[in-house]
């Protein structure tokens, strides 16, 4: 990790085939694309020191690194949580109680980024307490998708600092605890592409409607898909704040092990946020805020008790209970933004009186409306796993079980339009012309009448609360209980010395997630019960269950200068979770049917089958060069087709990015459309790499040049309407060191070749975004007409060189 300059929990994918990682933490490994918007329990369980953590905590800067550790396939019969595609666990250096010492590291680059990282290691009294404190500070430019309209860049800016202590009052126990502290903040603009505006916006025929006729480029210039700009007025500002602190605590009596590992997790994402409602720039020089003061907690204990010498010469043995309790206080799921009457001027403006100079909102007229879900998972398990050492040590038999006691605990909420929360006027619709008297006495009698305020803001017009009124309406409360059992079996055998195969079989079983934002409505239930239904499925999902089964040969060769590692695996799922499914809906309300506000990210629940195979290889070609290999490859396919949400048009079955009105969701008396599944990942079918390094001395030093290659095919996976080309990217490290490692100075490229390919890009192009009602908002004031922009863009990694300076001191480094 640290040759290749290894910074970043996503870096990791670079190194590990078969493996991906996003910004907020997922992990998708063996055909299993995890959406952690779909609120479910992780596909690929993450572990920071044997302790159970949140996938949002592993998503920041790695430092002081003892080593992170990769297992494929289920688990949960030995550790942790049951997880169907495998582990990660994230250990951090451990502190020497012999040796004082430390390490210190620089690495700039020409994106404007750099990472200071540093550790000290204190013998405080040698073999028995000691103390190791480590820092870092990771600053990038988040991608660098700079704004036509703002001069702030974009950011990211991690700090974090760590404290482990050691104790060992006796040979037998040992005690290790960390604490760490972590703040993040990031600013982002959302990248776009597009000739902008078309202009000339016209009213629809609706009287009431006040639409203007805009210029060409109202809302930005043309942007070709290459550029990294958006024509958002203010970045996305997120801002976090992680406490956790892990405990492991050893004693080792009468040939036995018993282990403690605990954890403590808090991240707060307190402080206010942009949201990216106007990434069209509808609204120039005003960007909608949303304020969030988000929460979520976790803690773990787990007990083992494991043989440390083998029982009658040929049993090992591990048993354990673990409990776990999360707290998790998502962040309000915006429905949009409304803007009411009076919003954008007088409701008694003429039509056509409005131009761009007036499309900053008054915000006494702004509304939000959000669904909010608060969330408690706790989980008692007992697991057991016995080894069983036949034939002289050649053959081993394991087999293992867990049971599972699991709770999970929601209450959902619409929070119904609410003022901002810096406003202290409340919320108010100014209303007039036709619905009040005709004369000015009569109209101001009326507005009193009706709990308004006559002329609060204009002339001639009524202040009033809006018929929706405010508060919060609760939307139901699920409290689902589980008790499952999984289990783990393996058969190995030593052919030779060098040659190793086996079997593997194994089970795993997830909760089902509960999806927040869907409006399944009493009205959309009373018009279509069947869709209703479907709605209802497509929110509250049935657990996952899984069973897989691997055969591999694990090979050394040339006495062990060679490995060779192959493995083949199949898992069939009942209700694999498959997040990501972007569809229109259908909402029924009083009066009137209308489509949800935007396309929903659906979660759906399908048979599955998948499988795939593993390969790791490496030779030490001379004393100073050696050449390592990984290959993945993994199909995943929903098994018979079975249904899930799309974007269906012409109503053929097939996605595609016709429109959509309520009128082809009517005429067809559907709320939702449903096409066959085919995919269940969101990746290649196989990716490769190939890293080398050669050394040599220098003058008393060392010199060294490594390289690390990696290859993705093309595939379609990633959008049913957009194929991924197939690509090569290629890193170089050029530089000398100590023979004895004690300093580095590296010279370095990334994507050294400069590749530059399209991996993701929206369907559709951006549409009006600001929501609101249908005669007074902004929805009414750009009826339907596009932006002149399209989202949703994602690239290659960009070309980096930059500079590493590395020195370490004394022992304990």
């Amino acid at each position: 990790l640290e040759d290749l300059n290894i910074l970043r929990f996503t870096d990791l994918s670079q190194v590990v085939t078969g493996l991906q990682l996003q910004p907020d933490g997922s992990a998708s490994m063996r055909g299993v694309t995890f959406n952690r918007g779909s609120a479910a329990a992780p596909s690929v369980a993450p572990y920071i020191n044997d302790a159970v953590v949140t996938p949002a905590l592993m998503a920041n800067a790695l430092f002081d690194v003892g080593q992170v550790e990769f297992l494929r396939g289920p688990q949960g019969t030995t550790r942790g949580i049951s997880a169907p595609s495998g582990a990660i666990n994230y250990t951090t250096r451990k502190v020497d109680l012999g040796n004082f010492g430390g390490s210190a590291k620089l690495s700039v680059n020409d994106l404007d980024g750099h990472n200071v990282e540093a550790a000290i290691n204190v013998p405080i009294v040698t073999d028995m307490l000691g103390i190791r404190l480590a820092g870092v500070e990771d600053v990038t430019d988040n991608g660098g998708v700079k704004s036509v309209h703002n001069s702030k860049d974009p950011s990211s800016t991690t700090q974090a600092g760590r404290v482990t202590v050691r104790f060992t009052p006796i040979d037998s126990l040992s005690a290790v605890l960390m604490y760490q502290y972590l703040k993040k903040k990031d600013f982002t603009y959302a990248q776009v592409f597009g000739p902008g505006s078309p202009g000339g916006r016209t009213t629809t025929g609706d009287p009431n409607t006040r639409a203007i006729n805009l210029p060409a480029n109202f809302n930005g210039p043309a942007i070709g898909i290459d550029e990294l700009l958006s024509v958002q007025d203010k970045p996305a500002t997120g801002k976090q704040a992680i406490d956790l602190a892990t405990a492991q605590l050893d004693w080792t009596f009468l040939g036995q092990r018993l282990s403690y590992i605990g954890g403590y997790m808090d991240q707060d994402f307190g402080g206010s946020t942009t949201t990216q409602n106007d990434v069209g720039n509808f609204l120039p020089g005003y960007e909608p805020i949303q304020y969030n003061d988000t929460r979520n907690t976790a803690r773990s204990h787990e007990l083992r008790l494991a043989s440390q010498d083998r029982i009658a010469g040929m049993f090992d043995y591990v048993i354990g209970a673990f409990k776990r309790d999360d707290l998790v206080d998502p962040p309000p799921i915006g429905n949009g933004i409304a803007y009411n009457g009076g919003a954008f001027g007088s409701p008694n403006t003429p039509v056509g009186q409005i131009n761009s100079a007036t499309l900053i909102p008054n915000r006494r007229f702004e509304s939000h409306t959000f669904v909010t879900i608060i969330r408690e998972v706790k989980e008692t398990s007992f697991f057991a796993n016995l080894t069983t050492h036949l034939v002289d040590d050649k053959l081993e038999i394991a087999a293992g079980a867990r049971r599972i006691d699991s709770e999970n605990f929601s209450t959902t909420s619409r929070i119904l339009p609410m003022p901002p929360v810096d406003s202290t006027l409340g919320l108010w619709n100014s209303q007039g012309g036709s619905t009040l008297p005709p004369n000015p006495g009569g109209r101001s009698a009326a507005c009193t009448q009706s709990g308004g305020v006559w002329e609060a803001t204009y002339t001639d017009a009524c202040d009033r609360r809006t018929t929706l009124g405010s508060g919060n309406e609760h939307l139901g409360t699920a409290r689902l209980k589980h008790k499952p059992w999984v289990w783990d079996a393996s058969i190995s055998y030593r052919i030779t010395p060098d040659l190793m195969a086996y079997v593997h079989a194994g089970s795993a079983w997830r909760e089902g997630p509960t999806s927040i934002g869907i409006q399944n409505t009493a009205d959309t239930a009373a018009a279509n019960a069947t869709d209703s239904a479907t709605l209802t499925s497509l929110t509250f999902h049935e657990p996952e269950k899984s069973e897989s089964y691997e055969i591999g040969l694990k090979w050394s060769f040339l006495d062990r200068r060679g490995r060779l590692n192959v493995d083949y695996y199949r898992q069939e799922y009942d209700n694999l979770i498959l997040g990501g499914q972007i569809a229109h809906y259908l909402i029924y309300r009083p009066g009137v049917v209308v489509l949800a506000p935007a396309p929903f990210s659906f979660t759906a629940s399908v048979p599955a089958e998948i499988q795939g195979v593993d390969v790791d290889a490496a030779l030490a070609l001379t004393e100073r060069w050696r050449v390592s290999g990984n290959y993945s490859w993994s199909k995943g396919k929903v098994k018979n087709g079975a249904p899930v949400p799309c974007n269906d048009g012409n109503w053929d079955g097939v996605t595609d990015t016709l429109p959509v009105t309520p009128a082809t969701f009517s005429d067809r008396g559907r709320i939702i459309a449903l096409c066959p599944g085919s995919s269940t990942q969101q990746a290649p079918a196989w990716n490769a790499n190939l890293q080398s390094e050669y050394n040599q001395p220098l003058f008393g030093i060392e010199g060294f040049v490594r390289g690390l290659v990696n290859y993705q095919p093309k595939w379609t996976n990633a959008s049913t309407l957009y194929e991924v080309p197939g690509y090569t990217l290629a890193n170089l490290y050029i530089g000398v060191r100590d023979p004895d490692r004690k300093w580095d100075v590296t010279i370095y490229g990334t994507n050294i070749t400069d590749t530059h390919k399209l991996l993701a890009v929206n369907s559709t192009p951006i549409t009006q975004s600001v929501q609101g009602t249908p005669s007074s908002s902004a929805a009414a004031l750009f009826p339907g007409d596009p932006a002149g922009y399209t989202s949703g863009v994602r690239f290659t990694p960009r070309r980096e060189f930059g500079l590493i300076l590395s020195y370490n001191f004394g022992g304990g480094k």
